[in-house]
Order: structure tokens, then sequence, then C-alpha cells
């Protein structure tokens, strides 16, 4: 049984379930349902939930404590108290010229948004535990989502050190809230803030390494929400919590998810580019002639790189010799080609798989021929 707000119910990230939750198929509840094999799995979890919506309807979600039975025997309790603090619109609120950090009343919202929450808290587990007596109860705190300090990124978008800093002390808060709860009431508390390397996946990480976005979300995720891949690392957090708390071995972290990013360029250089260098190998090419005091002439192509395809060697219009490799040379007794009138030349091809070019060298007839 999961409950729990949008970062448990997982918007943007496909496939989605149908309703007014956002709820995904691949959110982390469902992932851990998957692992364990559960059966019969109910995800009450809804996006915009308050700690309220424990006992309230919300859009057509009803009161998410009703979902609870008697044979219910495993519950992760939250993400919960983000929407009662207003943790996406604080979030949203630095974005900009504006200084969040010294918004007094902005804060004190937030901080009587935390109490409100842990009030309500209690009374949902108290709850939980008679609608539910056989469960496993596990609370989900929320992570680390920026680095101290920020980072360009977040500064880009008009997030300073002092208010990156200032956001995740308040979500630190919050989750600290909810630990102190959980052990008020007897049950575990999963730090997703301990999940392995969570450090490298913040909102300052590349983007195919995210796993909480920011603005950008590259159809992946919503605005300062996890990813895919962050609900991987979250399933992963809370099933090695439970396998900890049962006195099961502990899988060792999975940290191989590659998040969505940026659409990816097509590899290689375009046809233009490559006719480019096509022609710049050409251009490079040169013809050098002369002849030997043991009455030979030699010729030799050079330049063009691996781009030259064939050399054919020519006295006048008559073909003396073709290369299809390096090195081109030419080495023949100059009194065998003096019959033949005219300049020596190169017909020098570059080739690039489909594209083909060609030029023509020459130079003066030597005194040999």
């Amino acid at each position: 049984m999961a409950l729990g707000d949008s970062f448990v119910s997982g918007p943007g990230i496909k496939p989605m379930r149908a309703g007014a939750c956002e709820r995904s198929e691949n959110n982390f509840p469902s992932q851990i349902a998957a692992a364990l094999g559960v059966e019969e799995f109910t995800d009450a979890s809804c996006g915009g939930a308050k700690s309220t919506d424990l006992f309230a309807p919300q859009r057509d979600n009803p009161p998410q404590l009703e979902a609870l039975s008697p044979d219910t025997t495993l519950i992760t309790f939250g993400t919960l108290g983000g929407n009662d603090m207003g943790l996406v619109g604080l979030a949203a609120s630095c974005v900009g010229p504006q200084d969040c950090s010294t918004d007094a009343d902005g804060n004190q919202k937030a901080l009587d948004g935390i109490e409100t929450a842990r009030v309500n808290l209690v009374e949902g587990i108290s709850d939980a535990k008679v609608r539910s007596p056989l469960a496993e109860i596990f609370v989900v705190g929320y992570g680390t989502y920026l680095p101290a300090g920020g980072c360009g990124s977040l500064q880009a978008l008009g997030i300073t050190p002092v208010e990156a800093d200032y956001i995740q002390s308040m979500i630190d808060l919050l989750s600290d809230m909810l630990e102190s709860v959980a052990a008020q009431q007897g049950v575990e508390f999963v730090d997703m803030r301990e999940t392995s390397n969570a450090a490298e996946h913040t909102a300052c990480a590349a983007p195919e390494k995210q796993w909480i976005r920011t603005l950008q979300t590259f159809d992946d995720g919503a605005t300062f929400h996890p990813s895919y891949c962050g609900h991987v690392a979250m399933a992963q957090q809370v099933e090695r919590t439970i396998a900890a708390a049962r006195g099961e071995d502990v899988q060792a972290f999975d940290d191989s998810c590659v998040s969505a990013g940026p659409p990816v360029e097509p590899e290689g250089p375009t046809v233009e580019e490559r006719k480019a260098a096509l022609k710049k190998a050409l251009a490079a090419t040169a013809l050098k002639v002369r002849c030997t005091g043991a009455g030979k002439l030699k010729a030799r192509v050079r330049g063009g790189g691996k781009l030259v395809a064939r050399v054919e060697f020519r006295i006048g219009a008559h073909q003396v010799r073709v290369d299809r490799s390096a090195p081109y040379t030419l080495t023949k007794k100059a009194q065998r080609l003096a019959r033949h009138s005219g300049k020596v030349k190169a017909e020098v091809r570059v080739r690039d798989a489909e594209l083909r070019m060609q030029r023509v060298l020459k130079a003066k007839r030597p005194r040999c021929l």
C-alpha cells in the first residue's frame, strides 16, 4: 500500500495511469511491489496531496487512509508534507532576481506547514495501525536534491548559492520531521538522503544523471520532481530499508540507471562536412617527379591521408600504373617511357563511403624522358 504526494505518484514518468492523481506505472511504489512479488498492490498516492488528504477526499481520490484494510501487510507512508509547506512553490519562488531566503513570511509559512504535517502524520500513522494491525509501516523522507552551494545551472535560473542552500535546508527540516514522527510512532524511516551516490544525482548533475529535475524535464518527470531514475533510486532505498528491518540480506545499490536528456544529435559528420573533408584532402595532394642516376623515372603522390583511395599515373594519355594503397609511387626505366608524349600526370581519387572526388596533378616532362 502506497500513500503520499506527487513525489510518490510520479507525474511525467511514463506510462501514466488514468485519473487526476498523475500516478505512474513506474513510480517507486510500483517498482517495489514488482521487486517484492506483491500480488495485490494499491497505490493511493496523489499529486498535490497534503497531509489532510489522508482523511479527506482529493479530487477523484478518496481519503488515502480508506485504502487500508485489515489484510494490508506493508505501507509506505509518504513522502508527505511537501505540499503542506509549499515545497515546489518555495523552490519556484527562488527562480529569478528576488532572494527567497530573506522572505520571512514565506519561511514562516513553510515552517507552519511542516508543523501541520507533523500533527496530521502522527494521527495518520496511529489510524493506519488500527486499520492495518499486521502491516509493516515505512515512513519515506525526501532526498538531497541540491548540492551545497548550488551550481552554475541553478545560478542561470537565478537561484544563488545562498538560495540553493536555503531550499535544501527546508527540505532537510521536512525530512527531519518525518524521521522524528517515525521514531515517535515506533515505525521505520527511509532516509533518502542516505541513498548511495545521491550527491552525484542532484538537480546540478548532467541531465542523464539527474534524479531530480529543475525547469527542464526532458519529458521525464515534472518540474522540481524526481525523474524515472530518481524513482528507481527511491525504490532501491526503500527495498534496502525493508530488508534491513527484516534482518534480510541488503542488496548492493545499482547505480546504472540513465535518465533522459536532451535529444542526441546524429552521430558523425554531415554530408556537407564529409564533402568538405574530401575537398581538403584533394587540395593537400602533390605530385613530385624526378630522374635518378640509374636512368629511372620516379614519381610520387603525397598528402590526402586515408581518404585517398586510388592513384593512376599517366604519361600524356598513356596509363602507366595504378596504386590502390599507399605509398602511391611509380618507378620505371625512363627509356621505356620516353616513347609516350605528354606530361607526367597523376589522377588522384578520394572516397568516403558513397562520396567520391578526383583531381589530376601534372608535372613538367623531366629531361630523362
